[in-house]
Parts: structure tokens; sequence; C-alpha cells
């Protein structure tokens, strides 16, 4: 199976309003803070029908969509060297942003910081296939369209960095709202100090065959990418990345697929934070 996605930043007009963490409390190596985001899109009658609103979409036509993220972290020393930490974060849609819940969660875990021998997290995160994936999902919409490794429920995930050089791997258990099994991932990752850094990395999902929650079918789904980048996103100066990735899929009652995307994106932060993204 082939497939062909072109996002056309004329088809659709957005403006976010991204408001820095806010520290409620801090004392004594115990901390809690506060963050959010308020988002606006207009779209036009393509882009309406494909973010997914509760209009009817043979009507649909330029509609505005309005979300919003509410989010919390609180860490804990427990030593010197290390401490534990949460984070929940829920995202608010509008009207027109869902057809379902108006409340989604998108991060829920609990962790712990060994300082350099690294973090590990339990819960509702990223996968660790994700961190491959993350140089080129850097716009407000429409971001890592080649391939959305959606966050996941159940993950124990532990990353790590150390002198240009990062590594994160992650084991998912089953979870019977998917059909899923079993899932693993890992990705790797090196920078060098002229800016230029490239990463790579996988992951595989097994899916109980057995289940009426698989109603994809979906039997394996195996993937990989591959990426380079030049310089770091959101600090001043210039930023851009590419990403190839392929992912495989088998089936219990059809053919299977393999898929191939390339992605690439650059940005310029100049005055004041302003950010110029394509």
């Amino acid at each position: 199976m082939k497939k062909t996605f072109v996002a056309v930043a004329l088809s659709s007009l957005f403006a976010s309003v991204a408001a820095n963490a806010a520290v409620v409390y801090d004392k004594d190596g115990q901390s809690i803070d506060l963050y959010g985001r308020a988002q606006a899109n207009i779209f036009d009658k393509d882009g309406a029908r494909n973010n997914y609103t509760s209009v009817d979409s043979d009507a649909m036509s330029t509609t505005l969509v309005g979300s919003g993220r509410l989010g919390v972290r609180t860490s804990s020393a427990i030593t010197n060297q290390a401490s534990v930490f949460t984070r929940g974060e829920w995202k608010v849609n509008a009207e027109n942003s869902n057809k379902n819940d108006q409340f989604v969660a998108r991060y829920v875990y609990i962790g712990l910081d060994g300082g350099q021998f690294g973090k590990v997290i339990a819960g509702q995160s990223d996968t660790a296939y994700y961190d491959t994936l993350v140089v080129t999902d850097i716009f407000d919409e429409w971001g890592d369209s080649a391939y959305s490794s959606l966050r996941q429920e159940g993950q124990i995930i532990y990353s790590g960095a150390w002198d240009g050089f990062r590594t994160t791997l992650g084991y998912q258990l089953s979870d019977a709202s998917q059909g899923l099994d079993s899932a693993y991932g890992a990705s790797v990752g090196y920078t060098f100090a002229t800016g230029f850094g490239f990463g790579l990395g996988g992951e595989n999902r097994e899916y109980d065959n057995s289940s009426l929650n698989n109603t994809n079918n979906f039997d394996q789904d195996s993937r990989w990418a591959v990426n380079a980048t030049y310089g770091t996103f959101g600090l001043s100066g210039f930023y851009t990345a590419v990403l190839y990735s392929e992912a495989d899929t088998s089936y219990l009652s059809h053919p299977d697929t393999k898929d191939k995307a390339w992605e690439l994106v650059a940005a310029y932060s100049f005055y004041n934070n302003w950010t110029i993204l394509t």
C-alpha cells in the first residue's frame, strides 16, 4: 500500500497562545508547577473535513476550532541525586474539536529521576520510538504526519543522555482496549558539538488474535525510522530535520502492507522568540 500526505499551510490559518509553566510551590526539594496552552484554528473546507470536527463533513465549510491543554508536574527529592516526579496533562476540546470526549488524557505517569543514571517512567506517555520521530514534530497542527506514534498507556520507559549520546528503551504491557498483546521499542541518537545530529529507532507491536477489540484485524506491526538534524528547535537561529520511516503491518484477514514516508522541516527563530516554520 502506498500513501501520500501533503500538508499545505494555506489550508489552515491558526493562532495559539502558549503559557510558560508557573511554579506554584518550590521548597525543600518539593515542587509543583502548572502549565497550559490555548489554541484556535481557522480551517477551510478541506482542512475542516480532515480534522475530525463534530460537524457533518459533507456540509462542512470554513470553521474555527478551539482547543486547550492543562497540565501539572510535581517533583520530590529523595536524595541529592534522585527524585520522584509525576506528570498529568489533558487536552480540553471545544465543541467542534472532537466528536467524543471533551477532556482527553495525554500524559499520566510517575517516574524516578536518577540524575546521571537516567530516568524511568511508568504510565501513559510517548513511546520510546517517538524519540526518533520527534525531530519533525514541531508544529501546533499537522506535525509528525509521516507516522504518528501515539501516546500509549501501560508503558515502562527508560531514557538517558550523556555527552551528546541519548537512548530510550520502552516496553508496553497488554492493552485490552486495543487488542494489544505487547509492544517494545527503542531510540538512539547522537548530537555533535557542531550542531549536527542523527538518530534511529524502531518498535514492534504484537496483537491478540482472539481479542474483540482488535477491530483493525492487526496481527503484527513493525516500524523503523532514521533522522538527521541541525540546530536545536526552540532556540534562536536555524533548525532543520529530515526523517525517513518504514512500516510493515500484517493483518489477520487481508494482505500485508508496507508504507514508506519522508518528512522535512525547517524553522528559524529570531527577534523576541518569533519563529517561522515550514
